[in-house]
């Protein structure tokens, strides 16, 4: 006779995450945090002919902006801590400085910005496999499950004998070789 389990409290192993965490859903209104002001260094002469370098307060580009809102509108950003924002704001930075030098027509280190910001997304666990690797689920909520369900749900097709057309299939002549119907 086999030896009874062991207690559920028990078993080493219960495939079970214990890093694994459920996000809630945002149903309200969610407050996003200000975008930290972007500063340019622009170069100046000043009275006595001497370039001089002064900071300037300059403009996000709007993907930048973009970007930064559906970050802190996310369900990921309740795991966030006062310590990310700067990595966020260098997010920001490098999406800001991808697409003005793409529109300027340069291609120089592009491919290098878009591979920091993929890990950046990545490490902050704003990619579908990202979550999923961090053990990230959405919490469903009864709309999302009725959605889930409904799809579930084997489609039935109102449709009778009379509604099918009828085909008659011409019996091939076994005289026929196969191979001279494919050279033709």
């Amino acid at each position: 006779m086999p030896p009874y389990p062991k207690h559920p409290s028990a078993r080493a192993r219960r495939n079970k995450s214990a890093s694994s965490t459920e996000l809630t859903v945002r149903t309200g209104p969610v407050t996003i945090p200000d975008l930290p002001p972007r500063f340019t260094v622009v170069k100046t002469e000043d009275e006595n002919g001497k370039t001089v370098k002064t900071r300037v307060q300059d403009e996000w580009h709007p993907q930048a902006v973009k970007v930064w809102e559906e970050v802190w509108a996310s369900e990921m950003s309740q795991e966030f801590l006062a310590s990310d924002v700067g990595e966020m704001e260098r997010l920001v930075a490098l999406v800001h400085r991808f697409w003005v030098t793409s529109e300027e027509g340069s291609n120089t280190g592009l491919a290098l910005m878009s591979a920091e910001i993929k890990a950046l997304r990545k490490q902050y666990g704003l990619t579908p496999m990202a979550r999923r690797s961090l053990d990230w689920t959405l919490a469903q909520t009864e709309e999302s499950r009725s959605n889930v369900q409904r799809h579930r749900q084997p489609r039935q097709i109102d449709a009778t004998v009379e509604d099918a057309e009828v085909v008659e299939l011409t019996p091939s002549a076994p005289d026929v070789n196969p191979i001279a119907v494919l050279h033709k």
